[in-house]
């Protein structure tokens, strides 16, 4: 009796230091949007390869570095997940640039060390997959359609 009930405080104990912590969190940039060469959507297969689906004027920075540090984020848990589907790639001056992803956010940053770029995960999230994917539809700004508009107009009937 005396083991069980050791057991259990231990587990009461630790229990808090290694659950995931749910806490509302947000985004924070190391970065001011003034250092940002160049911001894109892009599909993601991980946090150094993706495809560019638009690229947003820089002209926009401040407000998308705005909207991006205003969505609810949370923390995911200790397994590092690689960034994929449709995403925020914020790039700045020096090279350096995070990925906002549905799934995971990453900082990717020039290790002098190894001489090369290195991704880290934030073990961040957003809160809500969709209040991201509302984003990406803003900067879109319909120019999905105005494409597929332009090409019906050329293509042979």
């Amino acid at each position: 009796m005396k083991k069980a009930i050791m057991i259990l405080s231990l587990i009461i104990v630790l229990l808090p230091l290694v659950s995931c912590n749910y806490k509302t969190k947000y985004w924070e940039f190391e970065y001011d949007y003034t250092d940002i060469k160049e911001i894109k959507i892009a599909y993601c297969e991980s946090s150094k390869e993706y495809y560019t689906i638009k690229n947003i004027d820089i002209s926009l920075a401040e407000e998308v570095y705005n909207d991006i540090k205003s969505l609810e984020m949370k923390s995911h848990g200790i397994n590092r997940v690689e960034p994929r589907g449709q995403s925020f790639i914020i790039i700045y001056n020096d090279g350096n640039y995070d990925v906002i992803a549905d799934n995971e956010c990453n900082i990717v940053r020039y290790d002098e060390d190894k001489g090369r770029l290195g991704s880290y995960s934030t073990y961040l999230k957003p809160k809500n997959r969709e209040d991201l994917y509302l984003l990406i539809e803003k900067y879109l700004d319909n120019s999905v359609v105005v494409e597929t508009e332009s090409l019906e107009e050329v293509s042979p009937k």
